[in-house]
């Protein structure tokens, strides 16, 4: 693997995110039915790639991009930090207690009834099936494909392979659940009147239905934080990203190393992101 590898497999999904792009603007039924532009370069991909016609030149490397991309966002959000307001805490607190509350319920049955599920049934008509298979499609379809790569990659330092494959395949389905059950779930709550943002397909922006924002409607993506007589602020805040994520690849190696332990490397990151928040203000 080279770094012109590299810069081909990104080549080939970024023409595929432009042409879902162009998708997304142009059908109508794709816009009825809000599916995003990286799923259908998703869908794209894994009809052109290796797996069926072979036409495009993905390297054997472009299934581990996804869990390295993913430390990435986890880094992002540990660099923002947190903030409270000291008159809203007791509001807060309540909120996030009621939400975690909510919360912990919901992972305990989306993690326990696929494990017993796939312990005491799955098992007895394939035998030969690992006993963690139940955990990689709780991992895939509550957590998505970060949650995924950290489960199966952990798996497979434990000797089962193809763990990852599998993890990713349960959160690809989790997604396309996500997607098509809830917008089953939304059109029936709009005939209902139970929804309050949009009554009916027509009501919504032509912006929110292609996708394509128009020029009156534009707003800015963010503000400059360092003059670019220093350096390019994109730069500047690609490093910041970089660093909580390379040093949380390192640490977790260390410590894997030394005590034996596995985290995932997302974790890490986020939490040397969150320190470097808090040292650097």
């Amino acid at each position: 693997m080279t770094v012109y590898t590299i810069l081909v497999d990104f080549a080939c999904a970024s023409v595929l995110i432009l042409i879902g792009m162009l998708l997304r603007a142009k059908f109508k039924f794709i816009q009825r039915s809000f599916i995003p532009a990286s799923l259908l370069a998703g869908f794209l991909g894994l009809a052109l790639g290796p797996s069926f016609l072979n036409i495009l030149p993905f390297s054997e490397d472009i299934s581990s991009y996804a869990g390295i991309i993913t430390i990435f966002v986890f880094a992002a959000v540990g660099i923002n930090g947190f903030s409270f307001s000291p008159g809203n805490m007791k509001k807060d607190i309540n909120r996030m207690g009621a939400y975690a509350t909510y919360k912990i319920l919901c992972i305990g049955l989306q993690m326990s009834i696929p494990i017993v599920f796939s312990i005491l049934v799955i098992s007895k008509f394939a035998p030969e099936i690992n006993n963690g298979f139940g955990l990689l499609l709780a991992a895939g379809f509550y957590g998505g494909h970060g949650t995924a790569a950290a489960v199966g990659t952990t798996f497979e330092n434990l000797g089962w392979e193809n763990a990852t494959d599998l993890g990713m395949t349960a959160a690809t389905g989790g997604i396309l659940a996500g997607i098509f059950g809830g917008l089953i779930f939304i059109k029936w709550a709009t005939r209902k009147g139970y929804t309050h943002y949009v009554k009916d397909f027509s009501e919504i922006s032509e912006d929110l239905k292609t996708g394509l924002v128009q020029p009156k409607n534009r707003t800015a993506m963010g503000n400059d934080t360092i003059s670019p007589i220093a350096m390019d602020p994109l730069a500047f805040h690609l490093a910041l990203l970089v660093v909580p994520s390379g040093l949380g690849y390192l640490l977790n190696n260390y410590i894997a190393t030394t005590w034996g332990l596995e985290f995932p490397t997302f974790t890490i990151a986020f939490l040397i992101a969150l320190l470097m928040y808090i040292l650097l203000g």
